[in-house]
């Protein structure tokens, strides 16, 4: 019988590499599940967000500028091209990457 020994320092090397890849996928799997953001809800008729920033009166809402959305918003978190995306400000829920709010922000250059 042999007697297979491990190098305890590889070991933990190999694992300490593979967590930042768990953690990172178990993130992303965690944002697909969250709720999408309901406009009727107090927060987000406070902040003044809605799914399609196409909707807004820019007469009724002077802070709104015409091409501004959620996608070149910097409070946008998420892979780009996905249309329902985490967001800094609405922890626990999803926007709409075309959607607008009041705290909107331009991404940087």
């Amino acid at each position: 019988m042999t007697d297979a020994r491990y190098d305890r320092r590889a070991v933990l090397k190999i694992a300490l590499t593979a967590l930042p890849v768990v953690t990172i996928a178990s993130n992303a799997a965690a944002e697909q599940t969250l709720p999408h953001m309901d406009e009727n809800e107090s927060l987000a008729k406070a902040m003044g967000y809605v799914h399609d920033a196409r909707q807004i009166d820019s007469n009724k809402v002077p802070q709104y500028k015409a091409g501004s959305t959620c996608s070149n918003c910097m409070q946008l978190k998420g892979q780009d091209g996905e249309e329902w995306r985490p967001c800094a400000l609405f922890t626990g829920k999803l926007v709409n990457s075309h959607g607008w709010c009041k705290v909107w922000q331009p991404k940087p250059a």
